[in-house]
């Protein structure tokens, strides 16, 4: 009994340590850190980061996270950090080795470039129409002298189109003739315009820069007046701001040379 009591006696004075210091490996180096000893897993864990990853919206955001970061974590060259921008916006590691000092970028885009391209391929009625260019009128060229043509089909009211739109183009009209019978019986033309141009920013918090787009207008007179929305070249243009965001952030980070930049898109 004596002796039973001895060995729990030393067992007691021999309680494993509540800190240790472990060995963390990392995917090209390790490091010494503090664990503490976790009886219900009968294990030593080591504590996690603070917080896992920043998120910004924009790219000049991206690129200032990025900097300190660096700055930070003492990287005057980038080594062992990897920003990858894409489509939807990028994604930043200040340390590839232990996956430390992370930044997602989702890019917040302008609400008149949202409204523009969601309304590509689409028909609109009349009314629908002039609610879409009052939305886009600051990106419209031109609205002021554009929108009172449009409006004209108001005043018509409800009168019946009688003739397929047609382009015409003289001396003194050019665009697509709509022929309307109007209540009172009498036949009333219209020259809509066949396209415009509107000028876009990309991203929100950037209106440095506008991107010009050509709109192609189609009508049909099916139940009244349908204007179809086409701009064949959006996505060029949409590719020419990427890439523009793209050149500002290998401007801002060339001074890194050992930083990885990828581009996947």
């Amino acid at each position: 009994m004596i002796n039973e009591l001895k060995q729990i006696l030393q067992q007691i004075q021999k309680q494993r340590p509540v800190k240790e210091t472990v060995t963390v490996y990392g995917n090209y180096t390790e490091s010494q850190k503090e664990a503490i000893y976790d009886d219900s897993q009968r294990r030593y864990i080591t504590q996690p980061s603070l917080k896992s990853c920043e998120e910004v919206s924009t790219v000049e955001s991206f690129v200032d996270f990025i900097k300190e970061e660096l700055k930070r974590r003492d990287k005057a060259t980038g080594k062992l950090a990897t920003a990858i921008i894409d489509s939807n916006g990028g994604y930043f590691t200040a340390d590839d080795d232990f996956q430390k000092g992370n930044c997602k970028f989702k890019r917040s885009l302008s609400e008149q470039w949202i409204a523009f391209r969601d309304c590509l391929g689409r028909s609109f009625n009349h009314e629908e129409f002039l609610r879409l260019m009052q939305k886009l009128s600051p990106s419209i060229s031109d609205f002021e002298e554009l929108y009172p043509v449009f409006l004209d089909i108001r005043i018509i009211g409800r009168a019946e189109t009688v003739s397929k739109p047609f382009y015409v183009k003289g001396e003194k009209e050019e665009g697509i003739k709509i022929k309307f019978k109007m209540q009172g019986g009498e036949d009333e033309n219209i020259v809509m315009p066949e396209s415009f141009k509107i000028q876009l920013p990309y991203a929100k918090g950037n209106y440095d820069k506008l991107y010009e787009v050509d709109v192609q207008l189609i009508y049909d007179n099916r139940n009244g007046i349908n204007i179809l929305i086409q701009a064949p070249k959006f996505e060029k243009v949409e590719e020419d701001a990427l890439l523009d965001e793209v050149e500002y952030l290998k401007s801002e980070l060339e001074k890194y040379p050992e930083l990885l930049v990828l581009f996947n898109f």
